[in-house]
């Protein structure tokens, strides 16, 4: 199709986009009016800040709080934006104190059938688990720019809900492994106080390791190798191995550090690391890389065995009237309210590597 006979396509905030004939870009309203430049720009701004009056007084008008369809979509998004999250078993929850059933992971159901008896039946749940979510929040800020920058027909309610699922989703997953109510942080004065981020409540390594996971420490003698990845295999039970399939989770800079460790053989496998994407594992089980795990830690388990459970109910509060929004030129200011826990159905269905060394660049003399 030449450019006169382009089509105008219709943006989603009521502009109409097309050529001249000389081969210019065009921008026109709905009803056919030609802008400039300088008009568009000014227009899609103007729509723009319309579009975030709408979310402040619309979606959120009820107190703050999420209804089901908006909280689904939320974690839906949250979800999807994390590499982890889409892994792992995601329960919602209605209550502060909730159970949940278990699935059965690595349970083993066979029994002996004697002569003219029945077989004994069986369930997959094999009990339930207990959930007690706590309250935690973030706050952001909405900057002007962001709201008179986004001059590309961008949907700016989509921006605005990306912003909160991308901090939500990595703090989420961060928490998920590195949550530690024991984790602390120097006070200033020589002692120790709760470090306010890790301490909020205890991820999957502290309660696998509290249920009975099998933990090895390295001392900081050795990065991710293929030594670590066997301790793995033999330290977790026979029947977790027979019965799931785990994978191995570390920080990028463990996989990183693996990978660098197969490229320096002379070997086609070492040419293969230089060229290609595919990361073996000399047991066979899928290595997972996630910067939501502490750089020192791998765990090996079922990921269906790692239980994230956030509380349906959910508050997103807005305001365009603070002395912050007017002293630094702001938009507006948002509160992200969420109650979640994280839990662990079978703690000995784990094996977990720390204390691992942090890996390091090679030294360009070396190189």
């Amino acid at each position: 199709m030449s450019q006169t006979q382009r089509q105008p396509q219709q943006d989603n905030i009521g502009f109409q986009k097309t050529v001249r004939p000389d081969g210019q870009p065009v921008v026109k309203t709905a009803t056919g009016q030609e802008l400039s430049k300088e008009q568009a720009i000014a227009a899609v701004r103007q729509k723009n800040s319309e579009i975030i009056k709408q979310i402040t007084t619309g979606d959120f008008e009820n107190g703050g709080r999420l209804n089901r369809q908006q909280f689904a979509r939320f974690y839906q998004e949250v979800i999807a934006n994390s590499n982890i999250l889409n892994m792992v078993r995601v329960e919602p929850v209605d209550g502060p104190d909730s159970e949940i059933d278990r699935i059965g992971v690595g349970e083993h159901l066979l029994r002996p059938v004697g002569e003219n008896e029945r077989v004994i039946d069986h369930s997959v749940n094999t009990g339930k688990v207990d959930i007690d979510v706590y309250k935690a929040g973030f706050g952001w800020d909405l900057s002007q720019e962001v709201v008179e920058d986004s001059i590309e027909y961008e949907n700016t309610a989509q921006i605005i809900l990306s912003m909160f699922t991308d901090q939500f989703a990595f703090d989420v997953a961060t928490l998920g492994f590195q949550g530690d109510e024991d984790a602390t942080v120097s006070d200033g004065s020589g002692g120790t106080m709760p470090d306010p981020f890790y301490s909020q409540v205890d991820g999957w390594v502290a309660n696998a390791t509290d249920d009975g996971a099998d933990v090895k420490g390295y001392n900081d003698a050795v990065t991710l190798n293929e030594g670590v990845m066997f301790n793995l295999t033999l330290q977790m039970p026979d029947k977790f191995i027979d019965a799931t399939s785990p994978a191995i989770m570390a920080h990028p800079k463990q996989v990183v550090a693996y990978r660098r460790s197969l490229s320096d053989r002379n070997t086609s496998l070492g040419d293969e690391m230089l060229t290609s994407g595919r990361i073996p594992t000399p047991t066979g089980y899928p290595l997972v890389p996630t910067n939501a795990i502490g750089t020192d830690t791998v765990m090996f388990t079922d990921t269906s065995n790692l239980i994230y459970a956030p509380h349906r109910d959910m508050n997103v509060k807005v305001t365009t009237d603070s002395e912050k929004v007017v002293k630094n030129d702001l938009f507006a200011q948002y509160g992200v309210f969420a109650r979640l826990d994280y839990a662990v159905e079978q703690g000995n269905a784990v094996a977990i590597a720390e204390e691992l060394a942090e890996p390091e660049p090679v030294d360009p003399a070396e190189m």
